[in-house]
C-alpha cells in the first residue's frame, strides 16, 4: 500500500488515465506511468506507485482506493462493480465526473459569490464611516439646543464606542446564508448522504449507474443492491437493511427514490433485468440533470439571498442609528412646547 494515501486530485486523474487504457484494452503495468510522463511529478509518482503495487499482487481496490477515506471507499464499490460487469472504464470514468461536476459546481458558486461579496465589504465600510462620523454629532446637537438626550439615544451613542463588534456582528448576519450552504455542503445525514442536494443526486446517480451495470451483467439483485448502497458509502447494517427492504417492498435506503421503485418492480417479476438496467441508467441521468439545475440555481438563489439580507441590515442599521435620532431631535425642534434641560 502507499505509504501516503492518494489526494483526491490524484485519484481522479488515475482513474481516467486507467479507464482510457481499459477501453483501449491495454496494459497497466507499464502503460500507465508513460501515460502521466506530461502530468505533474505528483501524479507520475502516484502513477509509478499504483504500477508497482498492482505488479506486486494488489487488487486495483487495494492499489487505488485503500484507504479508509469516504470517497475512497465509494471508488472501491466502482471498481468492484466495474471488474465484475465488465465496465471498469465506465464505473471509473463515473466516478470521477461525479468529482468533477461537483468541483464545476463549487467553482460556479465561488465565481456567483464575488459580486456579494464586494457588497458586503462597501456596505461595512460605509456603515461603519457613517457611524464613526454621525453618532457623536447626537450630544453635541442636543446641547445646542439646550435639550437633554432621551436614555435610548445614550444607548445608541455607546455604540460607536463597540463599533468593532457591531461590524463583526452585521457581517455574521450578511454572511448566514452563505455559512448555512457551506454547512450543507459538508455535512452527511444520518444514511452518510450528503445534505446539499446537487452533490446527493449526483451520488444517487452513480448508485444507479452501478446497479444498472450490475443487472445488465447478470449479478444475482441482493448483490446489486449491497454493491449500490456500498457506492452509497452505506454501513454494513444499512447493507443489510436495504436488501431486508427489498424483500418487503420497502423504499430502499439510502438509493433514490427512482432507484428504489425500478428495483423493487425488477424484484416483483414486473420487468426484465436487463429492461431494469436501462431503466436505471435513465434514472441517472434524470438526477444527474437534476443535480445540475440545482447547483444553477443555487449560483442564482445565495448571491441573491445574500443581498436581500445585506439591504435589509443596512436599511435596519440606518433606521435606527441615523434616521430615528434625527427625526426625534427635529420632533423636539418644532414642537414649542417640549421643555428643555436645565
Amino acid at each position: 500500500m502507499p505509504t501516503t494515501p492518494l489526494r483526491i486530485e490524484q485519484q481522479i486523474l488515475l482513474c481516467q488515465q486507467v479507464a482510457r487504457l481499459v477501453r483501449a484494452r491495454l496494459p497497466l503495468i507499464g502503460e500507465l506511468a508513460r501515460s502521466v510522463q506530461q502530468m505533474a511529478p505528483a501524479v507520475s509518482q502516484s502513477a509509478t506507485s499504483l504500477e508497482n503495487q498492482v505488479a506486486g499482487g494488489q487488487s486495483l481496490a487495494s492499489a487505488l482506493a485503500g484507504d479508509s477515506s469516504r470517497e475512497s471507499q465509494i471508488l472501491s464499490a466502482c471498481i468492484e462493480v466495474g471488474e465484475r460487469a465488465d465496465a471498469l472504464d465506465r464505473t471509473l470514468e463515473l466516478w470521477a465526473d461525479m468529482h468533477l461536476a461537483n468541483s464545476r459546481s463549487s467553482k460556479a458558486m465561488l465565481n456567483a459569490m464575488t459580486y456579494p461579496l464586494l457588497l458586503i465589504i462597501v456596505t461595512l465600510l460605509s456603515l461603519g464611516f457613517v457611524i464613526w462620523k454621525i453618532i457623536p454629532e447626537y450630544r453635541a446637537t442636543y446641547e445646542l439646543f439646550s435639550y437633554q438626550m432621551p436614555l435610548w439615544l445614550e444607548a445608541i451613542v455607546l455604540v460607536r464606542e463597540y463599533l468593532g463588534g457591531l461590524m463583526g456582528l452585521l457581517l455574521g448576519l450578511m454572511l448566514l446564508p452563505l455559512v448555512f450552504w457551506f454547512w450543507r455542503r459538508r455535512t452527511l445525514d444520518e444514511y452518510r448522504v450528503p445534505r446539499e442536494p446537487a452533490r446527493r443526486r449526483r451520488l444517487h446517480a452513480l448508485a444507479s449507474d452501478l446497479a444498472g451495470y450490475g443487472l445488465a451483467a447478470q449479478l444475482p439483485l441482493n448483490e446489486v443492491v449491497a454493491l449500490s448502497t456500498r457506492a452509497m458509502h452505506a454501513q454494513d447494517s444499512d447493507r443489510e437493511r436495504a436488501c431486508e427492504r427489498l424483500q418487503h417492498q420497502q423504499p430502499i435506503v439510502p438509493l433514490s427514490r427512482e432507484t428504489s421503485i425500478v428495483l423493487a418492480s425488477l424484484h416483483a417479476g414486473l420487468i426484465a433485468p436487463q429492461d431494469a438496467a436501462v431503466h436505471l441508467h435513465a434514472v441517472a441521468e434524470h438526477l444527474r440533470h437534476h443535480a445540475d439545475l440545482i447547483a444553477s440555481w443555487q449560483a442564482r438563489w445565495l448571491p441573491m439571498m445574500i443581498a436581500i439580507v445585506v439591504g435589509g441590515l443596512t436599511v435596519l442599521t440606518y433606521v435606527c442609528l441615523i434616521y430615528l435620532p434625527w427625526i426625534a431631535l427635529l420632533t423636539k425642534i418644532v414642537d414649542p412646547t417640549e421643555s428643555r434641560g436645565p
